[in-house]
């Protein structure tokens, strides 16, 4: 979960962080004030109390800044405003002697068909040479395993395409250049994940059964796919000059019209061509980003929650080192230092802690967003940064402002009670 990442994240980056800097800190603490120098000897020397401060405050930090980044990354991919990539209708169940007559009213509508893509029922009947059935090598007991059989058995839709649409990616092999020319096999190309699930691997020869006529083709390249372009896609793609004459209807997408045109085309398309579907992205995107905001407030919500709990464990150790620190206090003020000398030696200290988890927080909440969309959204690398610029500006002070709030007590007392008290 995030909140197991998050932690385990922080918790890794703090300790690597603690040992990096004791060194350089040591050093940098002879060059500063006396107050400052005290405040950074009794960090480093204490440093449970340093990496919880630190961790507690980073881990809400990591929190705070990572939902509202996550928040932006699907705003700018599922938003048409943003993402101009992102089609306006996508039309389905075209016959295949509609296709010239629908482009024709499109065209009339001063509208194109963007990327008319074929579609082509098949199941996959041989897989080199051998009877494919689907099942795994061994039984499957559990639900995930069930499920994965029955998603190799079923039947797939296949479709040709000369050229990578800007949704596809070639990550293995290489694309085909031209329409297959009769000679060997023709090539095939593979959704990465698909082939993963179905244990298919480059060099594979396979052989589909398309309403009983068996094609036959070679796996040439593995492909990733960003699904979310909304645009039309497939698992398996077929070289062009091969599937052209079997039964198939077609799959394409209207762009760069504002949701009334697409509403206004859905209605025309609906009454010229009764067959013909069609659904309108822009209300299934905002519905999706809706329901995505909703969880990700709940995630936020928990989120300040974590910096209040944080809060709360910088205001007991603050009191509780300014509880400890009694005899120290009155020591040092026996010797001629104010209050105030004091105060800012507190000050110091926990600025310093909360600027640590502050940049610990931000520096982990950067690394996981973009982790998340390298990894798991797979989409260019963006960050916004506009709440990590407020937690680092705003959290540092806070800190040091709470911390000295709860230590008050212990900074008013006088050397002579503990003079008494001895």
């Amino acid at each position: 979960s995030i909140f197991t990442l998050t932690t385990a994240v922080v918790i890794l980056l703090g300790r690597l962080g603690l040992f990096l800097m004791r060194s350089p800190f040591e050093k940098i603490a002879d060059l500063l004030p006396l107050w400052a120098r005290l405040a950074t000897r009794r960090m480093i020397r204490n440093p449970a109390s340093t990496l919880s401060t630190v961790l507690a405050i980073a881990f809400a930090t990591t929190l705070l800044v990572l939902i509202p980044e996550l928040r932006q990354v699907l705003i700018r991919e599922l938003n048409p405003t943003w993402n101009t990539r992102i089609p306006s209708l996508f039309v389905f169940d075209i016959q295949d002697e509609q296709t010239g007559e629908l482009q024709s009213w499109l065209q009339e509508q001063k509208m194109e068909l963007s990327q008319p893509s074929p579609m082509i029922r098949a199941r996959l009947r041989k897989l080199n040479q051998e009877d494919f059935d689907g099942s795994t090598p061994t039984e499957a007991f559990s639900r995930e395993a069930q499920t994965a059989d029955r998603f190799r058995r079923r039947a797939f839709n296949l479709s040709i395409r000369e050229e990578l649409s800007e949704a596809e990616t070639i990550t293995e092999g290489t694309h085909w250049k031209g329409p297959f020319d009769g000679n060997g096999v023709p090539g095939i190309s593979v959704e990465e994940r698909f082939a993963e699930r179905m244990n298919l691997k480059l060099g594979d020869h396979l052989v589909f059964d398309i309403l009983g006529v068996e094609v036959a083709g070679k796996i040439v390249s593995l492909r990733r796919v960003r699904w979310n372009s909304f645009e039309p896609n497939f698992f398996v793609m077929f070289q062009p000059g091969v599937l052209e004459d079997a039964p198939k209807s077609w799959v394409a997408s209207v762009r760069e019209i504002s949701e009334a045109q697409a509403v206004k085309i859905q209605a025309g398309m609906l009454q010229k061509f009764g067959n013909i579907s069609s659904v309108v992205v822009a209300r299934i995107t905002r519905e999706v980003t809706q329901i995505a905001r909703r969880m990700l407030q709940a995630v936020e919500s928990m989120s300040l929650l974590s910096l209040l709990a944080a809060f709360a464990v910088l205001i007991a150790i603050s009191w509780h080192e300014g509880q400890n620190r009694q005899k120290e206090i009155g020591l040092m003020k026996a010797l001629g230092s104010t209050q105030t000398h004091l105060g800012l030696q507190i000050l110091g200290e926990f600025f310093l802690l909360g600027l640590g988890g502050a940049v610990l927080g931000i520096f982990s909440g950067f690394a996981i967003s973009l982790g998340a969309q390298h990894f798991v959204l797979e989409q260019p690398l963006f960050l916004d940064g506009k709440a990590a610029l407020i937690l680092f500006i705003g959290l540092p002070p806070l800190t040091a402002f709470l911390a000295l709030t709860s230590t008050l007590g212990s900074l008013k007392i006088r050397p002579e009670t503990l003079l008494a008290d001895a």
